[in-house]
């Protein structure tokens, strides 16, 4: 009855009921582990970022490292996706840089060339 079945499942079902039920315990059971696992994980990097302050010895000043922006990836498609999207983003920071430059680029150009127009 620990397992979620009922008085009535028990002895009036299918008795390879109980199998299934005592399965689904067990990685309801997995599962529950991982997220504690996961949330112990989680504390463990908290006071880790923190102990560059903590400690008595610690330099004037000293920060904190900052808390992860996301979660932890938890799957390998997961983990390709999100270095997918960080390689994308650099590399529109980067094309919008190059794009800047080459505006600057040909701003002075038509600056030097108004000028020996003029002059």
């Amino acid at each position: 009855m620990s397992i979620g079945m009922t008085f009535e499942q028990y002895w009036n079902d299918d008795c390879r009921l109980t199998e299934y039920y005592r399965k689904a315990y067990e990685i309801q059971k997995q599962r529950r582990n991982q997220e504690l696992w996961l949330q112990g994980a989680y504390i463990y990097e908290a006071i880790c970022d923190l102990v560059p302050v903590l400690h008595a010895f610690a330099k004037k000043g000293a920060k904190p490292t900052p808390y992860p922006q996301e979660p932890y990836a938890l799957s390998a498609k997961e983990a390709r996706e999100r270095k997918q999207a960080e390689e994308k983003r650099k590399f529109e920071k980067l094309r919008r840089e190059m794009i800047a430059r080459m505006n600057a680029i040909n701003k002075s150009k038509t600056a030097k060339q108004e000028v020996t127009q003029d002059g």
